[in-house]
């Protein structure tokens, strides 16, 4: 599963149910977040972990944000192969 930090109503974790969201700047809703996952039954947390690789690998072509990440760290860190 995922924690994400966001004030973003409707996120994909939120709309996979594949995690669990809370606002940012408030580590107590971190904290509240974290012990829900931590009494959660292995199965569900599992379950959670499942649907967000699904909405990842069924929404984004992982080998096109891959080349987009590897372009970024070449510009950033001025590759002499450009």
């Amino acid at each position: 599963p995922v924690l994400y930090s966001t004030t973003d109503p409707a996120t994909i974790i939120d709309t996979a149910h594949a995690g669990l969201t809370f606002a940012p700047g408030q580590p107590q809703a971190l904290a509240d977040a974290v012990v829900r996952l931590a009494h959660m039954p292995a199965s569900e947390r599992e379950e959670m972990g499942r649907r967000g690789r699904a909405a990842l690998v069924g929404q984004h072509d992982l080998a096109a944000l891959g080349a987009k990440l590897s372009q970024l760290v070449d510009e950033l860190g001025g590759s002499s192969d450009q």
